[in-house]
């Protein structure tokens, strides 16, 4: 060793001893020299409290976890070496695989569970023995990141079970086995389970059997699920909230969620969740793509067409209602709106148009006395009314004239689009849906407030 080398450790030594506090800040984990140059490796993931290091491979029931040298074999082991909220961080070694017989309770506040790794040589947890043997999240703060859960036992109960707040699932793979599927990912189980978030995670089940990748079955609070991978055959659907759990101010954004089980959604909220749905592309073999209860539905991508959408205009207002904010440039490629509660036959003078140049979409249009489930499609001739030759409910066309297809917006700005016309009566109702493709950075629509 290095006459430096022995200095350094002096250095880091004394200044530990009179500067306890601080020296925590960072756990120093080998001191090892690379080309003669004296380094200090660290841990991945900084912190102030303890770092505690699993391997199943080198690691022994008797280690203290402090090194990987020192590693424990268990995250059983590791779990009852952590402190409560002093940010501890319980690293898995690459290569780390365990077999999960029992339940694995985290009741540890505030630490954090992370696979070194990358791939498919991270941490990987299999379930094989029990139905009930899952990961129970029940203490505040905790971080699972980059895992492995493989299924090998067929109609496995959940996977990973939360029932606390702030609850980050990150970075995880959620894979069946050999025809063997769970029956839910990750499952929000209490309503407890507030500021929770699931990202860049996968979830693959192409066997059937598996009813959802992940269960809203509590009326959390504010809980986000983006950036995730969800391939199925999925029985309630990829994302699901079962009826009486009405979730508020969900956040479910920028995902990929597919169900091959045909006529059955690729979202499904049936109570009457709040927040909003955006950005997320859908597919589903002959279902309808998404039941959003009560969520604000901006931003679901479809093929084609582009991003949607929704916004419901009260009939009843007088002369006017705002529908859609358009931010930047974007190409409108398609907007239908559908009566749901017949209108009144007052409205006769019904049209599109931009509020804040008052440049009309299209001619005005004779819809009074429109029946609930009658349709019309704004098309490519900004001259022509909404009217349609089918004229009738549940189909609409285009007159021949194409779709929409309209340029919208001004970069580096704002507009408003909405609808003109004498107010129907009380109750009278349409669901506007538009589609669109944004045609700089930036560039989005949302339904107006």
């Amino acid at each position: 060793m290095k006459w430096y080398t022995w200095l350094i450790a002096f250095l880091a030594a004394w200044f530990a001893f009179f500067n306890p506090a601080t020296a925590q800040t960072v756990q120093y984990v080998t001191s090892t020299e690379i080309g003669g140059i004296p380094t200090v490796g660290m841990t991945t993931t900084f912190t102030t409290g303890r770092t505690i290091f699993v391997d199943s491979n080198k690691g022994t029931s008797g280690g203290d976890g402090s090194t990987p040298a020192a590693a424990v074999d268990t995250l059983a082991h590791a779990l009852l070496l952590a402190t409560a909220n002093k940010g501890d961080v319980i690293l898995l070694m690459p290569d780390h695989a365990e077999t999960i017989v029992a339940a694995t309770t985290i009741s540890t506040e505030g630490i954090t569970i992370k696979s070194l790794g990358v791939g498919d040589n991270r941490a990987q947890f299999t379930f094989g023995t029990s139905t009930a043997a899952g990961f129970a999240i029940s203490a505040d703060n905790v971080r699972l990141e980059g895992l492995i859960f493989k299924n090998d036992i067929d109609s496995q109960a959940a996977v990973v079970t939360t029932s606390n707040a702030y609850t980050q699932i990150v970075d995880c793979d959620f894979f069946e086995g050999s025809g063997k599927q769970y029956l839910i990912g990750v499952s929000l189980a209490n309503a407890a389970a507030n500021y929770c978030t699931i990202d860049n995670c996968r979830f693959v089940s192409i066997t059937a059997g598996a009813a959802s990748a992940i269960k809203i079955a509590a009326a959390v609070d504010r809980c986000t699920i983006k950036n995730c991978y969800i391939k199925g055959d999925w029985s309630d659907a990829g994302i699901y909230n079962p009826t009486g759990n009405i979730a508020t101010h969900l956040d479910i954004n920028n995902n990929y969620v597919e169900n091959l089980q045909a006529g059955s959604h690729a979202i499904k909220l049936v109570s009457a969740c709040t927040g909003t749905i955006r950005n997320n592309t859908l597919m589903t073999d002959g279902g309808a793509n998404v039941d959003p209860g009560a969520c604000n539905m901006n931003g679901v991508f479809v093929p084609g067409l582009g991003y949607k959408c929704v916004k419901t205009e009260d009939v009843s207002t007088a002369t006017a209602d705002d529908l859609f904010t358009v931010t930047g440039k974007v190409l409108i490629t398609c907007w239908t709106g559908e009566v749901t509660n017949a209108l009144g036959a007052a409205v006769t003078d019904y049209k599109l148009r931009v509020k804040t140049s008052n440049r009309d979409l299209c001619a005005t249009s004779n819809i009074a006395s429109a029946a609930i489930g009658f349709m019309f499609q704004m098309n490519g001739d900004a001259g022509d009314d909404l009217l349609n030759t089918a004229t009738a409910t549940e189909t609409c066309d285009t007159n021949g004239k194409g779709m929409a297809n309209r340029f919208v917006g001004k970069s580096g700005s704002s507009l408003t689009l909405q609808s003109s016309r004498t107010a129907g009566d009380s109750g009278d109702a349409i669901v506007h849906s538009l589609w669109y493709i944004p045609l700089e950075a930036g560039a989005e629509v949302v339904a107006a407030p």
